[in-house]
């Protein structure tokens, strides 16, 4: 497995990114700055091929089944197929990157996902706390569209969400989808979910959206993004 990791490289995000690539690791204690130092100088070598790079401290949620952090890539479908491929490669300087990564943190798992509904702009870096929950939903797809029909009529004005499905590796004990939403700080992301869950809209949506399991929910912060 880590051999392909050794052929995956980085990438950076635009708007229009549809797909993402997730791996959660367990940092070793107080090397989380030498790992931002070494994607620093990495990507500033070698670049981001078109994606947007997060790494993300997991900071409330079930650690157990979990991990202290996430690398998340961003892109269009086909760069991230390019990157799991080895097309970015750097020879010598990929090998010791990736040698120096596993130096300093222990792989947990990865997961795909492609995004499906969203309302806000969620890769928007200055929303810098996140809120993701994975689910298994009885009907995938007409979860997203009741999700999509209410969060149109609800339009929160202070945080971003969305909805993706996972590509390949659903991860968390078999989700079929994922939620996230985004804001500046705790209090700014609880008051936009108070609002949504409170909302005539959400209520409608929960009777209608055809049942579901929240199969783990968590917290997370962005330590750094690099695009």
């Amino acid at each position: 497995m880590k051999k392909l990791f050794l052929l995956f490289t980085l990438f950076a995000v635009s708007l229009n990114a549809q797909h993402w690539y997730s791996m959660d690791i367990n940092v070793k204690k107080g090397r989380q700055n030498d790992l931002v130092e070494l994607f620093d100088n990495y990507l500033e070598k070698f670049g981001t091929n078109g994606m947007q790079v997060f790494l993300l401290y997991n900071d409330i949620g079930n650690h157990k089944e979990l991990s202290t952090h996430q690398l998340v890539w961003l892109g269009d479908l086909q760069t991230i197929s390019d990157g799991l491929g080895g097309k970015f490669n750097n020879g010598s300087d990929s090998t010791l990157f990736w040698k120096r990564v596993w130096e300093m943190a222990e792989f947990v798992q990865d997961y795909t996902g492609e995004f499906v509904a969203q309302q806000g702009d969620v890769t928007d870096v200055s929303n810098k706390l996140q809120f993701v929950w994975a689910v298994k939903a009885n009907n995938p797809q007409k979860t997203i569209q009741e999700w999509t029909k209410a969060m149109k009529k609800i339009n929160p004005k202070n945080s971003a969400h969305m909805i993706s499905a996972p590509v390949l590796n659903a991860g968390f004990g078999g989700a079929n989808l994922y939620g996230l939403s985004s804001s500046k700080d705790y209090k700014s992301i609880l008051d936009e979910l108070n609002m949504i869950w409170s909302s005539k809209e959400w209520s409608e949506f929960q009777e209608n959206h055809g049942g579901s399991e929240i199969l783990m929910n968590f917290s997370r912060q962005i330590v750094k993004s690099w695009n």
